[in-house]
């Protein structure tokens, strides 16, 4: 799922559903931990779009841990290379 708009890092409001089921199983299952992966498109410099991609996977990261998710859970990194 694309969480943010395109050239944006905030998590769009539609895209918390899915980070919602995230954050129940996370409650549910205590000892699960996430390694959250974020892409950007083509479109940018690969400079750009890695720092692009870092910050919304920090988006998400913060997301979790305001929802309650403890930090030591959770890691991530923006991805380079968009996903095909």
């Amino acid at each position: 799922m694309n969480y943010s708009d395109f050239d944006k890092s905030d998590i769009r409001v539609e895209a918390t559903l899915d980070l919602e089921k995230t954050l129940d199983a996370m409650n549910q299952y205590s000892l699960i931990k996430l390694d959250i992966r974020s892409h950007t498109d083509s479109r940018g410099t690969a400079k750009y779009n890695e720092a692009l991609s870092n910050r919304r996977a920090k988006s998400t990261i913060n997301w979790l841990i305001k929802n309650g998710v403890k930090v030591n859970r959770l890691i991530g990194k923006g991805m380079v290379k968009p996903c095909l």
